[in-house]
């Protein structure tokens, strides 16, 4: 049998992804079976490969050193063709592993006696539709009036016939399509300046759709670039309301300055995910804690050996004066701390557990002497008299009392006869015993 081409032209092959199929391999096998058929690199069979390369371009080169060896494959009989990945797939016959299998492919084009024919007929009629078919006519346009030119078409709204990639056929009524001669054209009309039968048909067409459909892999890359932002990732302009779900997320990529202000709402916020963590330090104010929620478990344990100031009273005048000549501690307005007072006109607390506590008075004198003292359980511990500086100036008394929990310490003041004595504070602090015992 002679061979034959198995294309009118040089073909070239795609991955499935729409790269070039560079450095990919072809090889035939006898129609219907998985036995290795030759290929020919022209019609006298001079050359026989089992296989062949694929250059760059995706087109078969006989010799896989140089890329420029391009032929068209010739059969001598019906095959099937597989488009390997690899050269040792393709040497082991595993087309498993193929980005192509497909069988069934007949190898004659024409019988062997009219192929100057098919030759001649390709040339007029099919090489032209080889061409127009690179670029699809989106729009039919036969409102003309046969006879001799010029003859101004109108082109439906929603195409642009001036457009520099716009391109005019005459289809005869035999099929045959040849480009049809365009003396003027405007964004509305197109002149056609030939003769026209009625049976004749002007199609329209444009090469910025003929990569789409005819599969060029460098051009539909090209205009998916066109929906990128140029850094292999999509422009927002070109992503579906709500089409960003979790998993498309990459972890840790959320970022504080991807969230537009005031955009975490509480019903973002899962229950438990707000830690200590994620407080900034002094952040929980007064206003935030809820009325009787700050319970004993919440607080801090006393540090042993520290000093707590556990009640104390500043007068609300600054000072308070006593006028009389009180020399009995008893004739100056009731203070009362934590217990009720043992003396009428005292300051009394009742210890709140077992330890040693520090009483502290600040005091003053405005004439004669002025007298302070502590009691423990109603029995004198120490008293204090005070003849110094006047006021502004004042004293400070401290006593170290040992007790246990429930004792009454009182504090008492007084200033001799006729004299005025003012008290500006009064405190009971723990002292350095461990707080937290018994």
């Amino acid at each position: 049998m002679s061979y034959n081409p198995i294309s009118g032209t040089v073909p070239q092959y795609s991955t499935a992804n729409n790269e070039l199929a560079s450095g990919y391999y072809l090889k035939f096998y006898s129609s219907g079976t998985t036995t290795p058929l030759s290929m020919a690199t022209d019609s006298a069979a001079g050359t026989l490969l089992a296989k062949c390369k694929l250059n760059p371009s995706g087109s078969p080169i006989s010799n896989p050193a140089d890329n420029t060896s391009v032929f068209v494959p010739f059969m001598n009989a019906d095959y099937r063709v597989v488009l390997y990945k690899n050269e040792a797939d393709a040497d082991a016959n595993t087309t498993v592993n193929a980005e192509w299998n497909v069988d069934g492919m007949p190898y004659e084009v024409g019988d062997a006696s009219t192929a100057s024919a098919a030759v001649t007929v390709l040339d007029t009629t099919l090489q032209a539709l080889n061409d127009y078919d690179r670029s699809p006519l989106f729009v039919n346009v036969t409102d003309f009036t046969a006879g001799a030119p010029p003859h101004v078409i109108t082109i439906a709204a929603g195409r642009n016939p001036g457009a520099a990639l716009t391109r005019y056929w005459k289809m005869s009524a035999n099929g045959t399509i040849a480009a049809a001669v365009v003396s003027a054209r405007s964004s509305t009309s197109v002149t056609i300046n030939e003769s026209l039968l009625s049976t004749d048909t002007i199609f329209m067409g444009d090469d910025t759709n003929r990569n789409i459909h005819d599969g060029d892999p460098a051009d539909i890359r090209s205009r998916i670039s066109a929906i990128e932002n140029g850094t292999g990732t999509v422009s927002s302009t070109n992503l579906a309301a709500d089409s960003v779900v979790t998993a498309k997320i990459l972890d840790a990529n959320v970022t504080t300055a991807k969230i537009a202000d005031a955009n975490v709402t509480t019903a973002k916020i899962a229950t438990g995910a707000v830690t200590p963590n994620e407080l900034a330090t002094d952040s929980v104010v007064t206003d935030k804690i809820l009325d009787g929620n700050v319970t004993s478990p919440k607080l801090a344990l006393p540090t042993a050996g520290a000093t707590y100031l556990l009640a104390n009273i500043i007068l609300d005048t600054g000072t308070y004066a006593v006028t009389t000549g009180d020399t009995s501690y008893s004739a100056y307005s009731h203070f009362h701390i934590g217990c009720p007072s043992v003396f009428a006109n005292t300051i009394s607390w009742c210890a709140i557990q077992t330890g040693t506590y520090r009483v502290v008075v600040k005091h003053t004198r405005q004439t004669a002497t002025t007298y302070v003292r502590a009691l423990k359980n109603n029995a004198l511990v120490s008293e204090f008299a005070y003849t110094g500086a006047v006021l502004p100036a004042y004293a400070t008394r401290e006593w170290d009392i040992a007790v246990n929990k429930g004792d009454l310490i009182t504090i008492q003041h007084k200033c001799a006869s006729t004299a005025t004595s003012h008290l500006l504070f009064m405190g009971i602090y723990s002292a350095t015993d461990v707080i937290g015992g018994a």
